[in-house]
């Protein structure tokens, strides 16, 4: 694959710690002469920029010192990467800048905004795999992070056309016109369960039979939030993983038995682990296509 350069710009938070303490600031860098490489297909607005964590200063006095400068360093060296000519060093140093971001989320406290950074830098570096696990991985801490969505929708329009997709929206989410954490859905079920309990007691000390009646909605909404909550918890124990190298597919647990697809699946594959066997997982795709891949050519998003 290819990088086509596209006109764009990126928009880069920052903050900066001054001799009077730490100050959030917000530092937009506009990006002159050669234009920035964009992944394979990728245009100006298919790629949103890098941007520092949100909340840096609750971050920066609980993660070590050596935090800052990782991820002073991975900017640096994706600002330097979209400056640079030779394609094959852009490529090097866009990933160097991923592995740096990874460094940086990994090495203090869970954050979206770090994750869409890596997820970032990895997609310019043309790391299919690895951009949709970062990215899988900003939005499992942030499900609404747009940049990490915008990101990840895009990774997955370079896959082939015949690698299934995985449902992101669901049918309360969609109801509610939000995506919702479960910790979100069990506050909202309490009010609503609370909602219907007075109105109910209302009802029959007045002996109203409206406001009894009433009382139906926010009961039904109590057990569609209190179920979509279980439900999200099942799919949360069920292991999402994604395929990080592209890797053929088997039938069953042995490098010596038939191949369930024609092609090899490729990387930024996503998948659901189901069994795990010495070397081997089968895996589910997202329209329930089994196969037996190699533990190796996964990664668990959880991980």
């Amino acid at each position: 694959m290819s990088a086509r350069p596209a006109s764009t710009w990126v928009g880069l938070q920052r903050h900066r710690s001054t001799r009077l303490g730490l100050a959030a600031a917000v530092l937009s860098v506009l990006l002159a002469g050669r234009p920035a490489a964009a992944a394979p297909g990728a245009s100006a607005a298919d790629v949103a920029g890098v941007a520092r964590a949100s909340g840096q200063t609750t971050v920066r006095s609980a993660t070590p010192a050596g935090n800052n400068n990782l991820l002073d360093h991975a900017i640096e060296t994706y600002l330097s990467a979209q400056q640079t000519e030779d394609r094959d060093l852009r490529l090097q140093m866009f990933e160097k800048s991923a592995r740096l971001f990874v460094a940086a989320a990994e090495s203090g406290p869970a954050s979206a905004e770090l994750w869409a950074n890596a997820g970032t830098a990895a997609l310019q570096a043309e790391r299919l795999g690895d951009a949709v696990l970062y990215l899988r991985r900003a939005l499992a801490i942030d499900p609404n992070l747009r940049r990490a969505r915008q990101n990840l929708e895009h990774a997955r329009g370079l896959l082939p056309k015949w690698v299934p997709l995985p449902h992101d929206h669901r049918v309360l989410d969609d109801f509610l016109g939000a995506r919702l954490t479960r910790e979100e859905r069990h506050g909202l079920a309490s009010l609503a369960f609370l909602l219907a309990a007075l109105l109910a007691a209302a009802g029959i000390a007045r002996r109203n039979g409206l406001a009894r009646s009433m009382a139906l909605l926010p009961l039904a909404v109590w057990a569609l939030l209190l179920g979509s909550s279980l439900l999200t918890s099942r799919e949360a124990a069920a292991r999402e993983a994604v395929v990080v190298v592209e890797v053929p597919a088997h039938a069953a647990d042995s490098f010596n038995a038939p191949l369930r697809f024609a092609d090899p699946l490729p990387a930024g594959t996503e998948v659901t682990v189901e069994t795990e066997r010495a070397r081997w997982a089968r895996v589910l795709l997202a329209d329930g296509q089994d196969a037996w891949l190699p533990r190796s050519a996964i990664t668990p998003i959880g991980e």
